[in-house]
């Protein structure tokens, strides 16, 4: 989304959908007029009591009925689609744990969670496996079936067009997938964790040393350690400096001088000498691409080789893939919230 209104408009479009007859999601569907109807009717549906908002949410998701924006346009069409495959999923899910609800049903609520989950909601937001809120729906939909599931929660998942990647299903740090409540679990996949963060530091003070051999920097005042783990923990700094640096994410090229790690005074090492201006400056994305003048292009072109730091750590995964299968698995598709929640009124799914 280009306009930023502070929240997801999707997921209130895929709410107000809920709300609405599958019939009438068809005709706002079929082109540009019925989409502009949706939001019309669908203002109006978010603005009542059926749709219930984390604290402080609501007038932000409000302003998302603007049919004159594009971006709006595009949310609602989503929200849709959305809608049409949970109508798809709940009456299969509801089927295998009591009474059926059927597709054309509609619901009694659909809560918006965000960063304040409604209080009728609350206690399905559980604390878990490194994660502060483990179940991850950004919207929970209530069904009135009281022999049956009642709450279905469902995380939604876009892509800009047919053709672009698949949206990132996590966000984590690969090592730090390795979650568990259990501590004695949790003792065994810490070593797991520990020769993952090994490999990835071996891997990446080699290309520091790498960097070094081809002439992107050099150093004075002391001599670059031969510990792997040393090398990874030197810092650079400058009054000029933006922030400070590990060795592997020096920008530019130049001289470092070792005995006095916080204090550097060349500055090509962090900025770039403009041409036309005469002044240092910082580099632009462009410029970061150019192995000529740029130890950041170096080391993005290792990584992006067949000699990967991904490929470093493959001996590891291999080693220990059925604990990372099941920490993926957990995390992505929250297997173990059934055991977090009372699986009689809860389920999960990702659209």
């Amino acid at each position: 989304m280009t306009i930023n209104i502070g929240v997801e408009p999707t997921e209130i479009m895929a709410s107000v959908a809920m709300l609405m007859k599958p019939s009438d999601l068809k005709a706002y569907s079929k082109n540009h007029q019925g989409l502009i109807n949706f939001i019309k009717e669908g203002k109006k549906l978010a603005a009542g009591s059926k749709v219930v908002y984390s604290s402080g949410t609501k007038d932000k998701f409000l302003k998302a009925f603007n049919s004159s924006e594009r971006d709006f346009l595009k949310a609602a069409a989503v929200g849709i689609s959305a809608a049409n495959s949970i109508r798809e999923w709940v009456p299969v899910r509801s089927k295998e744990s009591g009474k059926p609800i059927s597709a054309t049903a509609i619901p009694t609520k659909v809560f918006l969670t965000g960063d304040s989950w409604p209080a009728e909601v609350k206690d399905f937001q559980v604390k878990a496996y490194g994660f502060q809120s483990y179940n991850s729906s950004d919207i929970i939909i209530q069904w009135k079936n009281p022999k049956g599931l009642s709450f279905y929660g469902v995380s939604l998942k876009q892509k800009p067009s047919v053709t672009s990647n698949d949206p990132t299903l996590i966000n984590k740090a690969f090592d730090s997938v390795l979650q568990s409540d259990s501590p004695k679990e949790l003792k065994e996949l810490n070593k797991i964790k520990d020769q993952v963060i090994q490999a990835r530091t071996d891997y990446f003070a080699k290309v520091v040393r790498q960097a070094v051999k081809a002439g992107y920097i050099k150093f004075k005042g002391g001599s670059l350690p031969s510990d792997n783990d040393e090398l990874m923990k030197i810092t650079i700094d400058a009054e000029f400096a933006e922030k400070p640096m590990k060795l592997i994410n020096i920008k530019g090229k130049g001289t470092i001088d070792l005995s006095k790690p916080k204090r550097q005074s060349n500055q090509s090492l962090f900025k770039i000498l403009d041409k036309s201006t005469k002044k240092w400056r910082e580099f632009l994305r462009g410029e970061m691409l150019d192995k000529k003048i740029s130890m950041r292009a170096f080391v993005n072109a290792k990584i992006a080789s067949d000699d990967s730091v991904f490929n470093a750590m493959i001996p590891v995964m291999n080693k220990y893939s059925n604990e990372f299968a099941k920490s993926l698995l957990n995390l992505v598709l929250k297997q173990n919230l059934y055991e977090e929640l009372d699986e009689n009124t809860f389920a999960f799914a990702l659209v």
